[in-house]
Order: structure tokens, then sequence, then C-alpha cells
């Protein structure tokens, strides 16, 4: 189990990560770059970024389909340093980790 409860696309740290308070992003009106701005910090940090997007290219809470595409054109052009996955997913590999940090310590 894990929970999206703050706003904010790039923890500061993994290994301190609270899966029940995770930070999530919803971009509205943003553009392509910004949204890789995102990726690359998160990559930057060794990290990860959290994107929910409500409505792509219309809904509420928005973005552009322009901009997703360029988000996924760039993820996918750069497998090597970014994995995409299901939220849960994603969660289970970070506490399978801290589990394994925390027996070994």
């Amino acid at each position: 189990m894990a929970i999206k409860s703050t706003f904010g696309a790039v923890p500061p740290d993994m290994w301190a990560l609270d899966p029940y308070a995770v930070g999530v992003a919803t971009p509205t009106d943003v553009t392509g770059e910004q949204l890789i701005a995102i990726a690359k910090e998160a990559a930057e940090r060794g990290t990860m970024a959290n994107f929910t997007f409500h409505g792509v290219g219309g809904d509420y809470l928005s973005v552009s389909s322009e901009a997703h595409e360029q988000l996924l054109q760039y993820l996918a052009a750069n497998k090597s340093t970014y994995w995409t996955a299901t939220f849960i997913d994603i969660m289970k590999y970070v506490k399978a980790q801290q589990s394994s940090a925390a027996a070994s310590h």
C-alpha cells in the first residue's frame, strides 16, 4: 500500500521517502520542456518524478497532448535513465529497497 498525499513532483531522497505520503505533481498548462525538466531533476537527484495527469488535451487539470507527447518521447528515448511504471509497482520496489537497506544495518 502507498498513498499520493502531498504536492511536489521530486522527492529529495528515496531512502527517506514515506510511501504513505508521496508527493505528486498534477501539471496544468505546462510545456513539454517543463515536464522534461521535472524528469531531469529526478534523474539528477537519483529519485523519481510522480506525475498524475487528469486530462491530456482537455478535461480539468489538463496538459496539452503535445506537451504530454514530448514527455513520452523523451522518456522513451532515454530508457537507460528512466524507469516508467505504475505508482504501485514503483512503491513496491521502493519498499523492498528500504526494507533491504534497513535489514543490512
